[in-house]
């Protein structure tokens, strides 16, 4: 089952832009993980102390349509008896990638999405760092 939770580093990534949504899962700077029967928002104060919110894929897709707007899916292509995965992105689709699992289909899509935000957003994120309200390499797009 660990196929459909992101990986650290894009747990990590996405603590940076403001995801606080109850996981099943945490994971702290050592690479230790908590599984939980329950949800918790590791990323908050209610949290364990040091780590970081490890989410499945599809919530991080659903929480980029409610904090972003952006909307992102993955599907299914067949060709030739063959089904290959692929992602779209607020409108622009990236079949050329044809990934075999739809676990792979959906870290690309979380990825492109993440990358997306950085583009998006770069001015604003750029002039929290220089203003000094970023701390701790951690920065907040705010709404």
């Amino acid at each position: 089952m660990d196929e459909f939770f992101v990986t650290p580093e894009i747990a990590r990534t996405l603590q940076q832009l403001g995801f606080d949504v109850p996981c099943l899962r945490g994971v702290n700077p050592d690479g230790l993980e908590c599984k939980s029967v329950w949800p918790i928002d590791f990323n908050s104060g209610n949290g364990i102390m040091g780590y970081v919110s490890v989410p499945m894929y599809t919530q991080c897709i659903n929480w980029f349509r409610e904090r972003f707007n952006i909307l992102g899916f993955v599907v299914p292509t067949y060709l030739n008896d063959t089904c290959k995965y692929s992602f779209t992105v607020d409108r622009v689709s990236f079949t050329e990638l044809g990934f075999d699992t739809p676990e792979d289909a959906y870290q690309g899509c979380v990825e492109e999405i993440i990358d997306y935000i950085h583009t998006l957003y770069e001015s604003q994120i750029t002039s929290n760092t220089r203003s000094g309200e970023q701390e701790d390499n951690e920065y907040r797009v705010s709404e």
